[in-house]
């Protein structure tokens, strides 16, 4: 929302607290009480991590979310900037990545089926078809299509074809960078993609 055109155009890291879920709920745990989230920074107590000079650590970012973040509100931050430039004609890509219960899946996918907590991932599925929708016209058409990977153990493993596995990245004149053999189906509707 309030970014320079430097920043929603360029590389950014933007780093997720995600909610404690059900199990973590039920064992009682508390949260941290050591970590200070602001916008920007992450600021953690001495006590627990300090630098060589004795002060409390801090990591600063494009963004922070903190665990009360709305689905919706990091897709305003997130998935919004992404979007207008795609329909500019811009190519994006949005890279979570973090250790395994951090909250990549709850992030990009959320639940699909309740649309508060839906992810950035379907939410940007359904702005695209709206967008297409609301500019189709005589003389503009659309094609939709999509992939799906996953980068785990540094293997390359297409979602859409169970004999993707360990694909390569390549690069050309004409296609640019790509994934070699990632397969990609052409989709009508919302549904399809899911």
């Amino acid at each position: 929302k309030n970014m320079t055109k430097s920043e929603q155009t360029s590389v950014r890291v933007i780093t997720r607290f995600r909610p404690f879920n059900q199990r973590e709920i039920s064992l009682g745990q508390k949260e941290k009480e050591f970590l200070v989230i602001r916008d920007k920074e992450i600021e953690i107590d001495g006590k627990i991590a300090k630098t060589a000079s004795g002060e409390n650590l801090k990591f600063c970012f494009s963004k922070i979310f903190n665990p009360t973040t709305t689905q919706e509100q990091v897709f305003e931050v997130f998935g919004g900037n992404a979007l207008k430039d795609l329909f500019k004609g811009y190519h994006n890509t949005i890279f979570a990545y973090g250790q395994t219960g951090a909250g990549k899946s709850w992030s990009m996918m959320g639940d699909i089926t309740n649309n508060e907590n839906r992810g950035i991932i379907p939410r940007i599925i359904q702005s695209i078809f709206e967008n297409a929708e609301k500019n189709i016209s005589e003389t503009m058409d659309f094609s939709i299509g999509c992939s799906y990977l996953q980068v785990y153990m540094e293997e390359i493993a297409d979602l859409l074809d169970s004999n993707g596995t360990n694909l390569e990245i390549r690069e050309s004149a004409t296609k640019g960078i790509y994934i070699d053999n990632l397969s990609h189906q052409y989709v009508t509707n919302q549904d399809e993609v899911f």
